[in-house]
């Protein structure tokens, strides 16, 4: 019996980039920076909340003013539009666990409305 090997060459595209990496530390820095500060000063707590879509927004406008994407900073050219198809139909009740995965479910359920009616 032979046993044969197929041997694959599989070219990998260098898809590292120094601005990627430099625009999404910047803004990790500064969602963190305003994390911190809405927890140092109460009245900042909004801060917190708001920077990663002010991030996104100000990314953003940088890449289109700077045309960073024709420099090689990745972006999403194509969003698919509408809603995504139902997967109800993939669901499996012909499961020989579905009794023990009811079980734990109503358990589960029950500790969290104790647990929300006590505090």
């Amino acid at each position: 019996m032979h046993t044969h090997i197929i041997n694959a060459n599989i070219y990998v595209e260098l898809q590292w980039n120094p601005r990627n990496f430099i625009l999404g530390c910047s803004f990790l820095v500064f969602i963190l920076t305003t994390r911190f500060l809405g927890k140092r000063k109460k009245k900042l707590f909004w801060l917190a909340s708001i920077s990663p879509l002010v991030s996104v927004v100000v990314s953003t406008l940088i890449v289109f003013i700077t045309r960073a994407d024709k420099n090689g900073v990745k972006i999403v050219k194509h969003v698919k539009g509408g809603l995504n198809p139902s997967s109800i139909h993939q669901l499996d009740f012909n499961n020989p666990y579905i009794g023990e995965v009811a079980k734990i479910g109503l358990v589960v359920a029950v500790v969290a409305l104790t647990l929300f009616l006590l505090l």
